[in-house]
């Protein structure tokens, strides 16, 4: 068991105690159960806190109160030196088995799950008239009006504020093998993520949206199903690895088609020149010559509606720059 915490003090809004525990338990001799549960958070940045006000003396927005009637008021957006800091937990569980008779073979899977709220975000001065209860002193109404109150809404503070709720939980799973040969060892693997749950509740009064394989412009959505399958080779000096990475269909940003489902190849050689050139100097020992390239084949990115077809493809998930070759030379002293 290990238990760990952490203190933060920030002079813009105070302090934060953050703890953490892991727990790790071997039944038998092949078998790891591992356990962490931690919480977290993310303090404002600058431009949340002190970016500059600006104020809109003409905002048309319509009053729920007042029968959903238009008032033109005044409203304030930019900054806001009050936020608190979003705050998150999280938890893993998960098993790694290698069996007694193949101390080379390698199986794990773990259950993660997180959870953010307090998000920071701006929200249009509609959504907060809309919704004034949930913050307080947003919505400034006339002091005394004609057919008494509720009054006419005179400004409305639509500035940073702290709103929202994100759930994401999934499961990695990991098959990984180690082959020593006469020609070389030889590693085989698989690595998956399955996200079968991300939510989020971001705009009051809107029910929680489900972005399992659902593009959100946002960036708070994830692929159901996203790995990556990889052959290395080593032997002496040399070595080389070759993956393919996996993304699976999802819905495309704002459009009823479903793109993804693709994979994208890399390769890498890499060569340990101080065992090549000069295998008894010191100087030469971590030197190395690493060659790859990334998309392999030259895959071009599918046509996407990200931001309503601005960019024409989905930068979260694919490169413009399709195929990438690199050379690289180095050493550590």
């Amino acid at each position: 068991m290990t238990p760990a915490g952490r203190f933060d003090h920030y002079n813009d809004f105070g302090d934060k105690s953050t703890p953490q525990i892991g727990v790790e338990w071997r039944p038998y001799a092949p078998l790891l159960l591992r356990a962490v549960y931690s919480r977290s958070f993310r303090a404002p940045d600058l431009i949340d806190l002190y970016a500059t006000t600006f104020t809109t003396n003409h905002l048309a927005v319509t009053d729920p109160l007042r029968g959903n009637t238009a008032e033109v008021v005044t409203a304030t957006s930019g900054g806001n030196p009050r936020l608190k800091p979003e705050t998150g937990s999280s938890r893993t569980i998960g098993l790694i088995y290698s069996p007694e008779t193949a101390r080379n073979l390698r199986l794990a899977i773990t259950h993660w799950a997180i959870d953010e709220s307090n998000w920071i975000q701006q929200l249009p001065a509609q959504v907060i008239v809309d919704n004034a209860a949930l913050f307080p002193g947003a919505v400034t109404r006339a002091g005394n009006c004609s057919g008494g109150p509720p009054c006419p809404i005179t400004s409305v503070t639509a500035t940073y504020l702290n709103f929202g709720h994100l759930y994401v939980a999934g499961l990695d799973y990991q098959l990984a093998l180690k082959d020593r040969t006469s020609v070389g060892t030889f590693s085989p693997s698989i690595t998956a993520t399955q996200t079968y749950r991300y939510t989020t509740t971001l705009v009051p009064g809107l029910p929680a949206v489900n972005a399992v394989s659902a593009a959100q412009d946002s960036g708070n959505w994830a692929p159901r199903w996203k790995g990556v399958a990889a052959l290395e080779w080593q032997y002496d000096a040399w070595s080389t690895n070759l993956a393919g990475r996996y993304v699976g269909s999802y819905q495309d940003y704002d459009s009823k088609s479903r793109i993804g489902d693709f994979w994208l190849f890399d390769f890498s050689a890499r060569c340990a020149l101080g065992d090549v050139l000069a295998p008894e100097t010191n100087y030469w020992r971590n030197a190395y010559l690493r060659a790859g390239a990334v998309n392999l084949l030259n895959r071009q990115p599918q046509f996407s509606n990200f931001e309503s077809d601005l960019v024409g493809y989905d930068p979260a998930q694919a490169d413009i720059r399709g195929r990438f070759l690199y050379v690289q030379v180095g050493t550590k002293w």
